[in-house]
């Protein structure tokens, strides 16, 4: 201010564009942070949220996989390792109808997959697994597209393994035949 030379008035000018630009400056700088603030929360509920979700269903007693929309397995949990005889490991990526399904199964499965992946829920689907033993087990199913599973959109299913429940009902059903031809 004391080797300005021009007018008063310009130097007034000068200096409140000068204020404008710090303040735009300040602006862009306090945007910048408060958006990076605003990711960093994100990312850290999103982080939170994916561990609650992975502890939950790496607990649970039901056979739980995530499939990508090409139907290859991105998830499997704990229990469908104990339930199938597979390791995680070792499916992860594989066409889980040709992997689980015997053929009979197979349509009926695809359809319901590919019903999922147009956004319709499956709730009570029952069909067979075939375990790596060659044995199978019978589930019944609840099933829903999920929009963002590790940055693409996916499927979860979730299965409970019904097998020993239709074993007894079988049983009880042939008692009950066998008590009437009796009769």
């Amino acid at each position: 201010e004391q080797n300005w030379v021009a007018g008063h008035s310009a130097m007034q000018e000068t200096l409140h564009s000068v204020h404008r630009l710090l303040d735009l400056d300040l602006a862009i700088i306090q945007d910048a942070y408060e958006g990076e603030y605003v990711a960093r929360q994100r990312r850290a509920v999103k982080q939170r949220s994916e561990a609650a979700f992975r502890h939950l269903v790496e607990a649970a007693g039901s056979m739980i996989v995530i499939l990508r929309l090409d139907q290859t397995i991105a998830y499997f949990n704990p229990y469908a390792e104990k339930l199938t005889g597979y390791a995680a490991t070792a499916v992860h990526g594989k066409p889980y109808v040709d992997l689980f399904m015997p053929e009979r199964e197979r349509l009926g499965v695809v359809a319901q997959l590919q019903a999922n992946r147009a956004g319709q829920a499956t709730l009570g689907y029952e069909n067979a697994i075939r375990c790596r033993d060659g044995s199978e087990r019978c589930l019944v199913w609840n099933a829903q597209r999920l929009e963002d599973f590790e940055g693409a959109p996916a499927i979860l299913v979730v299965g409970q393994d019904i097998t020993d429940r239709k074993v007894a009902e079988e049983r009880a059903l042939q008692s009950e035949r066998l008590a009437a031809i009796g009769q």
